[in-house]
């Protein structure tokens, strides 16, 4: 799971009502904007993705990004089609993004 302080808020990406249709990925390759980009466009890609590097995974070369769907449907068809697949040779993890606690 994602510490609360990685949550979508905590980073300022996006805000209390755009949950419904953020993604949160995990696993990410460090520097994968523009491919992770091009894969979450024909979802209905909005505002995003936002790849968050934080400070005390220095060693570790993956990261994490939020992403925000135009639509509901095409979040949950981004997690079925992309969770567990390879990405820039890493396996990601693609879920809904949560609120923080």
């Amino acid at each position: 799971t994602v510490p609360e302080i990685w949550s979508c808020e905590k980073v300022g990406f996006i805000n209390a009502y755009d949950y419904s249709n953020s993604l949160f990925i995990g696993n990410v390759p460090k520097k994968s904007n523009k491919e992770l980009r091009k894969l979450l466009i024909p979802y209905g890609l909005r505002k995003g993705p936002h790849i968050i590097d934080p400070p005390t995974w220095k060693s570790n070369p993956y990261r994490i990004a939020f992403a925000n769907l135009r639509k509901r449907e095409s979040v949950y068809l981004a997690i079925k089609e992309l969770d567990g697949t390879i990405f820039m040779g890493n396996k990601i993890r693609v879920k809904i993004a949560r609120k923080p606690r």
